[in-house]
């Protein structure tokens, strides 16, 4: 077993919750729980911790439910009796937009810099059990290395891959496109036609990037459950008008990982176990 990073991260994961729900001299802490509605009374502080941390931007496609996925997360969680603390990584980054200039920089430093975020977040509000969610490029390896860093019960769920666009075109059609219009095979017109059908709902770019790769390594190594990287995002209302909806499949799963996560925490399954 690799060696805690440090002896707060050795404390969380021998005592969890317990470091900040026992003892007088954590009562103020508990008074500012009171104040941000994780706790409905002082005596709530002696039920387990389960920390939700998302991962929601409108600068990812991916991303764009993920406020709604996480706000059914903490409702199935708190249903089961537990505190539920409710957080938002920063520093996410979609490579399809960061792609083409000086951003795509920022891209692999993300990774770390999101991983030290979370070890920031349950370093600081110790809990006992920790759901990651998020989707696309490196958040989602940057997920994954917080869950063996931390080393407590921890899964990981994502919003699902994007569904194809008007005639079957997706982000790749995007590209081919841009280079059969630079060769002269197309108007730029049709280009511009090509991009505003391809890409319409919610959901990692379709197609075997990072995002949709890693979705898939996550069930595959155990740290996601069956249909994290293959259930749709959305679904559509209407093909023809492009209106669509979260697809009630991935809400499905997000229910799912709660009772897993409750299953994990009460066997005392953790990544590193896996």
């Amino acid at each position: 077993m690799p060696k805690p990073v440090n002896e707060g991260i050795e404390s969380i994961q021998k005592k969890g919750s317990r470091i900040i729900g026992e003892g007088k001299h954590m009562l103020p802490a508990a008074s500012l729980m009171m104040a941000a509605g994780v706790l409905r009374e002082i005596a709530d502080r002696r039920k387990p911790f389960v920390t939700v941390i998302n991962s929601y931007t409108t600068q990812i496609p991916g991303h764009v439910s993920l406020n709604v996925l996480g706000e059914k997360m903490v409702a199935s969680l708190k249903a089961k009796g537990y505190n539920v603390w409710y957080a938002n990584i920063g520093g996410a980054v979609d490579d399809g937009i960061a792609m083409g200039h000086f951003g795509m920089k920022y891209s692999l430093p993300s990774r770390e810099l999101i991983a030290d975020q979370i070890e920031t977040i349950i370093g600081a509000h110790p809990c006992d059990a920790w759901v990651g969610i998020g989707n696309c490029d490196k958040i989602v390896p940057g997920m994954m290395n917080a869950m063996v860093r931390i080393n407590i019960p921890a899964i990981y769920v994502s919003g699902g891959p994007m569904l194809a666009g008007k005639n079957n075109t997706d982000l790749i059609t995007v590209f081919e496109g841009v280079g059969s219009e630079a060769a002269g095979k197309i108007p730029a017109e049709k280009l511009e036609s090509i991009a505003s059908l391809a890409c319409r709902t919610c959901g990692s770019c379709a197609g075997m990037f990072t995002a949709n790769s890693m979705n898939c390594l996550a069930e595959a190594i155990g740290l996601a459950l069956p249909g994290n990287g293959t259930i749709p995002a959305a679904r559509w209302i209407d093909p023809e008008k492009q209106t669509w909806e979260i697809n009630p499949e991935r809400i499905a799963l997000i229910e799912k990982t709660a009772d897993t996560i409750d299953s994990l925490l009460k066997h005392n399954i953790r990544p590193l176990d896996i």
